[in-house]
Protein backbone atom coordinates (compact mmCIF):
# COMPACT_ATOMS: atom_id res chain seq x y z
CA UNK A 1 0.00 0.00 0.00
CA UNK A 2 2.94 2.09 1.29
CA UNK A 3 4.48 1.19 -2.09
CA UNK A 4 1.23 2.54 -4.31
CA UNK A 5 1.10 5.55 -2.73
CA UNK A 6 5.17 6.44 -2.74
CA UNK A 7 4.53 6.00 -6.32
CA UNK A 8 1.97 7.97 -6.76
CA UNK A 9 3.57 10.50 -5.71
CA UNK A 10 7.08 10.09 -7.58
CA UNK A 11 4.45 10.64 -10.49
CA UNK A 12 2.44 13.90 -9.67
CA UNK A 13 6.18 15.38 -7.93
CA UNK A 14 8.75 13.97 -10.72
CA UNK A 15 7.84 12.28 -13.49
CA UNK A 16 4.11 13.77 -14.25
CA UNK A 17 5.27 17.87 -14.65
CA UNK A 18 7.11 19.82 -17.04
CA UNK A 19 10.54 20.70 -16.68
CA UNK A 20 9.85 24.16 -16.97
CA UNK A 21 6.57 24.16 -14.52
CA UNK A 22 6.34 27.51 -12.13
CA UNK A 23 6.16 27.01 -8.38
CA UNK A 24 2.61 27.64 -8.28
CA UNK A 25 1.69 25.09 -10.30
CA UNK A 26 3.69 22.50 -8.79
CA UNK A 27 1.85 23.95 -5.80
CA UNK A 28 -1.04 22.29 -7.17
CA UNK A 29 0.45 18.79 -7.37
CA UNK A 30 2.25 18.56 -3.86
CA UNK A 31 -1.53 19.59 -3.11
CA UNK A 32 -2.67 16.27 -4.98
CA UNK A 33 -0.04 14.56 -3.18
CA UNK A 34 -0.83 15.53 0.54
CA UNK A 35 -4.21 13.89 -0.75
CA UNK A 36 -2.54 10.72 -1.48
CA UNK A 37 -1.21 10.64 2.16
CA UNK A 38 -4.92 11.62 2.92
CA UNK A 39 -4.27 15.37 4.37
CA UNK A 40 -6.93 17.07 2.86
CA UNK A 41 -7.90 21.26 2.82
CA UNK A 42 -11.39 20.16 2.67
CA UNK A 43 -11.07 18.59 6.13
CA UNK A 44 -9.21 21.34 7.39
CA UNK A 45 -5.72 19.29 7.01
CA UNK A 46 -3.92 21.93 5.26
CA UNK A 47 -3.49 25.39 5.55
CA UNK A 48 -2.39 26.94 2.14
CA UNK A 49 0.11 30.27 2.62
CA UNK A 50 -1.04 31.29 6.03
CA UNK A 51 -0.12 34.39 7.38
CA UNK A 52 1.28 34.28 11.05
CA UNK A 53 1.92 38.02 12.59
CA UNK A 54 5.59 37.83 14.08
CA UNK A 55 6.09 40.78 16.22
CA UNK A 56 4.43 44.40 16.33
CA UNK A 57 4.47 45.16 11.74
CA UNK A 58 6.09 41.42 10.13
CA UNK A 59 4.24 38.37 8.94
CA UNK A 60 5.26 35.07 7.58
CA UNK A 61 3.55 33.25 4.93
CA UNK A 62 5.00 29.48 4.66
CA UNK A 63 2.80 27.70 1.81
CA UNK A 64 1.25 25.11 4.08
CA UNK A 65 1.04 24.20 7.26
CA UNK A 66 -0.35 21.06 8.34
CA UNK A 67 -2.97 19.97 11.04
CA UNK A 68 -4.78 17.33 13.41
CA UNK A 69 -8.16 17.17 13.93
CA UNK A 70 -7.86 18.86 16.70
CA UNK A 71 -6.24 21.91 14.86
CA UNK A 72 -2.73 21.52 16.56
CA UNK A 73 0.07 22.69 14.05
CA UNK A 74 2.10 19.22 13.11
CA UNK A 75 4.31 19.97 10.78
CA UNK A 76 5.04 22.98 7.99
CA UNK A 77 6.36 22.38 4.43
CA UNK A 78 8.13 25.08 1.90
CA UNK A 79 7.52 24.59 -1.74
CA UNK A 80 10.30 25.22 -4.42
CA UNK A 81 10.37 24.82 -8.25
CA UNK A 82 11.86 21.51 -9.12
CA UNK A 83 13.80 22.82 -11.76
CA UNK A 84 15.97 24.58 -9.00
CA UNK A 85 18.33 22.92 -6.18
CA UNK A 86 18.05 22.58 -2.72
CA UNK A 87 20.02 25.12 -1.34
CA UNK A 88 20.55 26.51 2.35
CA UNK A 89 18.71 29.73 1.31
CA UNK A 90 15.38 27.56 1.17
CA UNK A 91 16.52 25.62 3.60
CA UNK A 92 16.68 29.07 6.06
CA UNK A 93 13.16 29.98 4.84
CA UNK A 94 11.74 26.94 6.26
CA UNK A 95 13.56 27.16 8.91
CA UNK A 96 12.40 30.52 10.47
CA UNK A 97 8.84 29.03 9.60
CA UNK A 98 9.61 26.11 11.95
CA UNK A 99 11.25 28.41 14.92
CA UNK A 100 8.41 31.15 14.16
CA UNK A 101 5.77 28.18 14.47
CA UNK A 102 7.52 26.48 17.53
CA UNK A 103 7.10 22.85 15.45
CA UNK A 104 9.92 20.22 15.60
CA UNK A 105 9.41 19.21 11.92
CA UNK A 106 9.12 20.91 8.42
CA UNK A 107 9.48 19.40 4.61
CA UNK A 108 11.03 21.20 1.96
CA UNK A 109 9.70 19.88 -1.50
CA UNK A 110 11.06 20.58 -5.12
CA UNK A 111 13.73 18.39 -6.90
CA UNK A 112 13.53 15.94 -4.15
CA UNK A 113 12.07 15.87 -0.33
CA UNK A 114 13.88 16.95 2.91
CA UNK A 115 13.31 16.35 6.10
CA UNK A 116 14.07 18.47 8.90
CA UNK A 117 13.97 18.10 12.91
CA UNK A 118 14.51 20.62 15.40
CA UNK A 119 13.59 19.63 18.77
CA UNK A 120 15.53 18.85 22.16
CA UNK A 121 16.81 15.54 20.61
CA UNK A 122 19.30 17.69 18.53
CA UNK A 123 21.90 19.44 20.49
CA UNK A 124 23.11 22.36 17.65
CA UNK A 125 21.65 25.25 17.07
CA UNK A 126 20.14 24.50 13.46
CA UNK A 127 17.35 22.23 12.34
CA UNK A 128 19.23 18.62 11.10
CA UNK A 129 18.37 16.90 8.15
CA UNK A 130 17.24 13.66 8.87
CA UNK A 131 16.47 12.34 5.49
CA UNK A 132 16.69 13.39 1.52
CA UNK A 133 14.69 11.25 -0.52
CA UNK A 134 14.62 11.37 -4.25
CA UNK A 135 11.66 10.83 -6.50
CA UNK A 136 12.18 6.61 -7.53
CA UNK A 137 9.98 4.31 -7.47
CA UNK A 138 10.09 1.93 -4.72
CA UNK A 139 12.41 4.18 -2.64
CA UNK A 140 12.98 2.62 1.18
CA UNK A 141 13.47 6.48 2.19
CA UNK A 142 10.19 7.15 0.29
CA UNK A 143 8.21 4.48 1.44
CA UNK A 144 9.51 5.18 5.35
CA UNK A 145 7.98 8.46 4.16
CA UNK A 146 4.70 7.82 3.56
CA UNK A 147 4.51 5.80 6.64
CA UNK A 148 5.47 8.75 8.93
CA UNK A 149 4.12 11.46 6.97
CA UNK A 150 0.53 9.58 6.10
CA UNK A 151 -2.68 11.14 7.98
CA UNK A 152 -3.79 7.77 8.86
CA UNK A 153 -0.39 6.48 10.71
CA UNK A 154 1.12 9.76 11.64
CA UNK A 155 1.76 9.42 15.45
CA UNK A 156 4.68 11.38 17.55
CA UNK A 157 6.46 8.49 18.89
CA UNK A 158 6.97 7.25 15.39
CA UNK A 159 8.46 10.65 14.30
CA UNK A 160 10.31 10.50 17.41
CA UNK A 161 11.90 7.06 16.84
CA UNK A 162 12.90 8.26 13.17
CA UNK A 163 14.68 11.27 14.36
CA UNK A 164 16.51 9.06 17.32
CA UNK A 165 17.32 6.90 14.65
CA UNK A 166 18.71 9.63 11.81
CA UNK A 167 20.70 11.22 14.67
CA UNK A 168 22.65 8.07 15.94
CA UNK A 169 23.19 7.70 11.93
CA UNK A 170 24.63 11.67 12.11
CA UNK A 171 26.57 10.82 14.84
CA UNK A 172 28.12 7.90 14.08
CA UNK A 173 29.14 9.72 10.80
CA UNK A 174 30.94 12.44 13.01
CA UNK A 175 32.59 9.67 15.30
CA UNK A 176 33.65 8.42 11.94
CA UNK A 177 35.15 11.38 10.31
CA UNK A 178 36.40 12.70 13.71
CA UNK A 179 38.91 9.03 14.46
CA UNK A 180 39.59 9.03 10.80
CA UNK A 181 41.38 12.45 11.35
CA UNK A 182 43.06 11.04 14.50
CA UNK A 183 44.76 8.31 12.90
CA UNK A 184 45.83 10.09 9.58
Amino acid sequence: MNNEKWNEICFLLSENIRTDISESDFEQNVIQALRVLDWKEYSGDIEIRPSFQVGASNRITPDFVIKSSDNRKLFVIEIKQPNIPLNSKFQQQLFSYMRQLKLEYGILIGQGIQVFYDGNLAKQDDPILLETIKFTKDNEKGLKFVELFAKDSFNQDSLKSFTLSGLKKINRREEHKLLTKEIL
